[in-house]
C-alpha cells in the first residue's frame, strides 16, 4: 500500500481504465480495451485535453444550439472559433442541411452532447447516421459528451456516436461518473477512442493536471 499516496500513471489507474473499457463494451457496444481509455478530471478535463491536443488556433468547432455553455466558452481557449448550428426549435431535430452550410475548410471538430444539456435532446441512431453522411470525405472530428447517458426517458435509448458506421474512426467519446454516481465533486471522467489519439491526449493531460486524484479513481 506504499504507493497509495503517489501520482497514478497519467492516463489513470490500470484497473480503472480496464473497468471503464469493460463498461464501454458491455453498455455502449464499443470494442475498446484499456489502451483506448484515458482517465481525466471529469468530462470537462477530458474535453480540455482533447481540444489542446487536436485543435489548432484558427480552427472552427461546431456546437449544436442550445449548447452547454462550457463547451462554447472552452473552445476559444484552444484559439479556436465556436460556431453554433441550431437544432429545430420545436422538435430539437438535427438538420443536416444547416450543418452542411456551417462546415468550412477551417472546421476541425463537431461537439455532440447526447443526452443534451440543457435541451434534454437524445440523438437517435438515424440522426447520427445522417451526421456521418454529412462528414463523409472530411477529416472533421466528433467530440462527444455523454455524461447523461443513463438519464433517458419516454422509451428513448442512448446511442454512443462512436458505434455508428462512418463516425467510429473520427470520434472521441467523453464521459464522467459525476452524474451517474452523483459524485460531481470527485472530478473523475474519461475520454475514449482510437488508442494512438487517446495516448496523445493522455500526454497532454499529464501537462495540464499530471493525473486525476488517486483516491477518487479508486473510489470510482
Amino acid at each position: 500500500g506504499g504507493d497509495r499516496q503517489l501520482y497514478t500513471p497519467y492516463a489513470g489507474l490500470p484497473d480503472l481504465r480496464e473497468a471503464i473499457a469493460a463498461k464501454l463494451r458491455r453498455h455502449n457496444g464499443l470494442d475498446y480495451s484499456a489502451e483506448n481509455v484515458a482517465v481525466c478530471t471529469g468530462s470537462s478535463g477530458a474535453f480540455f485535453a482533447a481540444g489542446m491536443t487536436l485543435i489548432e488556433p484558427g480552427d472552427e468547432v461546431i456546437v449544436f444550439e442550445p449548447f452547454y455553455s462550457y463547451h462554447w466558452t472552452t473552445i476559444p481557449l484552444f484559439g479556436a472559433v465556436p460556431v453554433a448550428v441550431p437544432l429545430d426549435r420545436d422538435t430539437m431535430a438535427f438538420d443536416p442541411g444547416a450543418l452542411r452550410k456551417a462546415i468550412t475548410k477551417r472546421t476541425r471538430a463537431i461537439v455532440v452532447n447526447t443526452p443534451g444539456n440543457p435541451s434534454g435532446k437524445v440523438w437517435a441512431r438515424e440522426e447520427l447516421a445522417l451526421l456521418a453522411e454529412v462528414l463523409d470525405g472530411t477529416d472533421v472530428l466528433v467530440l462527444t459528451d455523454e455524461v447523461y447517458e443513463y438519464m433517458c426517458f419516454d422509451g428513448r435509448r442512448h446511442v454512443s456516436p462512436a458505434t455508428v458506421p462512418g463516425l467510429a474512426e473520427r470520434t472521441l467519446t467523453m464521459n464522467s461518473f459525476s452524474k451517474t454516481f452523483s459524485v460531481t465533486g470527485w472530478r473523475i471522467g474519461f475520454l475514449a477512442g482510437p488508442a494512438e489519439i487517446v495516448e496523445k491526449c493522455g500526454i497532454v493531460f499529464d501537462q495540464i493536471e499530471v493525473c486525476a486524484a488517486r483516491p477518487m479513481q479508486r473510489g470510482v
